[in-house]
């Protein structure tokens, strides 16, 4: 399939996919399952490490 399937190339159609992948990332997060404290951990981890290539 072509890249512009993915990902809309104007800036509306991009906008548009960020805001309901954010919309719907909550649920998905609940319904992974993860700790509350998994993003707070991964930050811990990233920092520990320093900063990434």
């Amino acid at each position: 399939m072509a890249k512009r399937a993915y990902v809309n190339r104007p800036d509306r159609g991009f906008e548009a996919q960020v805001a309901q992948f954010l919309a719907s990332l909550e649920a998905v997060k609940t319904a992974l399952g993860p700790p509350a404290t998994w993003e707070a951990h991964l930050q811990t981890r990233k920092n520990s490490r320093g900063a990434l290539p």
